[in-house]
């Protein structure tokens, strides 16, 4: 019974459990790496807000009342500002177009994070940097705030607010009492800060431009108490609760990208959502999706693990590699050294069955002649007791037959084949069918066939 040898196999336990492992961590380092990265091009977010509102500081110098020392002292810090801006923006930039290669081996993927991350900490501490040194900056413009002021003819409005083109408060609806401008004043900068958060849908941002407003045009403290409860605390609230559950939902969805991505799947954009319980039931769903494609992924790496397993057997034994052809995820082929002019062919399907077979061996495609069948059907024969010793060096190795899946198909002529080994990217050269590098071990030297000595 030497024909066509086919069965299942499998990681032995052992080694399953530590695959997996393996995988879980390379799985959640790559979804790490991609939600750093789109953490980090986030940053460009602000750095482009910043530079804008850099623009508008210019402008906003340019048409008030300034001496021309202090027109020019606004310019040098402004400037000087700008250039520290886009020095953060090019190296931003520069990382984001990085590559990421998706290595398979965990020690590629966790340098590739640490890298990543590596870059993330120091673009944190350099954005510190420039936010903490703003002191000379922040005191030149608030000089030029109250020379804006004078020529708005706006008593309360700050800096922020023009820039932010906030409605501006009347001066004949202000009250005199400091504390009421500075609970407006902090107001309208929390309703700035509330229309920028991804969960303002355009219904909020008209809420809150409403309240804004109402804000601007009251006078009466309780009332603006009254605003700053039932709109502004109670939507800063809102938007805590969502941002902690969006935090969850960034984890599961950056993961399952990640998998996609490895499975040669589109990505998928991230989800908009109204409120709370559409996050946490999107989350519940991408979650089970990712165990779904984390197990396609182990199938994977197992067979792929079986399959270079199988390579240090076959090898062990003196059969040495010829090629491999197609190699994917979804399977492989291999050519072995049989003897001068035959090799063992091994595929690997994507349901994990394995088939070795004795082949032919040639340079072109083409069917066997007749004496080369019966050649062939030697071969078949001579390859009986050798399957016995490969399975075992399969054990060796850690891969076990499945129970039950053996099949054994008898000798016959309808498996004579030829094989063309240029699609195994092989190194078989020579007109005369001789392999180009034999292995000391190599079988060949042991058997020697009658026929196949010459390539037709």
């Amino acid at each position: 019974m030497s024909g066509p040898k086919l069965s299942e196999y499998e990681l032995e336990q052992l080694r399953k459990a530590e695959l997996e492992r393996i995988q879980r961590e390379i799985e959640n380092l790559h979804a790490n790496i991609l939600r750093i990265k789109k953490d980090i091009f986030s940053e460009t977010e602000w750095c482009r807000h910043e530079l804008d509102q850099m623009e508008r500081q210019i402008n906003l110098v340019n048409g008030c009342s300034l001496s021309e020392e202090e027109r020019s002292q606004a310019h040098s810090i402004i400037a000087s500002e700008r250039q520290r801006i886009c020095d953060l923006l090019r190296s931003i930039d520069a990382i984001t177009s990085h590559v990421i290669t998706h290595p398979n081996e965990l020690k590629e993927v966790q340098a590739e994070e640490r890298h990543i991350r590596d870059f993330w900490s120091r673009l944190i501490e350099s954005k510190a940097m420039i936010l903490t040194d703003r002191i000379e900056y922040e005191s030149v413009m608030a000089n030029v705030a109250e020379k804006i002021k004078g020529t708005l003819g706006c008593s309360t409005l700050s800096l922020a607010e023009a820039l932010q083109n906030v409605h501006p408060v009347r001066p004949e609806s202000i009250s005199a009492s400091t504390d009421i401008e500075q609970m407006r004043a902090e107001m309208l900068s929390e309703i700035v800060s509330l229309k920028r958060s991804r969960f303002a849908s355009k219904k909020i941002i008209e809420r809150l431009d409403n309240a804004a407003q109402l804000v601007s045009d009251e006078i009466d403290f309780k009332r603006l108490n009254d605003i700053n409860s039932r709109v502004i605390k109670e939507l800063s609230h809102s938007f805590a609760k969502m941002e902690s559950i969006y935090d969850e939902y960034k984890n599961v969805f950056y993961r399952h990208n990640t998998l996609l991505s490895r499975l040669g799947k589109p990505t998928l954009e991230e989800d908009s959502f109204n409120n709370a319980a559409e996050m946490i039931a999107r989350i519940d769903t991408i979650k089970a999706e990712n165990e779904s494609l984390h197990q396609q992924l182990l199938a994977i790496a197992e067979r792929q693990e079986i399959c270079n397993s199988i390579d240090k057997a076959m090898i062990s034994l003196g059969y040495d590699l010829i090629g491999t052809k197609n190699a994917s995820t979804k399977g492989c082929a291999k050519l072995y050294q049989f003897s001068k002019g035959t090799g063992i062919q091994m595929i690997q399907k994507e349901d994990g069955t394995v088939r070795l077979k004795v082949v032919g061996l040639s340079k072109r495609n083409r069917p066997p002649r007749e004496s080369e069948k019966e050649h062939l059907l030697h071969m078949q024969e001579e390859f009986c007791s050798a399957y016995e010793q490969i399975k075992e060096a399969f054990i060796r190795q850690g891969i076990c037959q499945v129970q039950g899946t053996e099949r054994k198909l008898p000798p016959d002529n309808q498996f004579s084949q030829i094989i063309n080994v240029d699609e195994y990217n092989s190194t078989y050269g020579g007109e005369n069918g001789t392999l180009a590098s034999i292995g000391r071990n190599s079988r060949a030297s042991v058997y020697k066939p009658k026929y196949m000595t010459q390539d037709i």
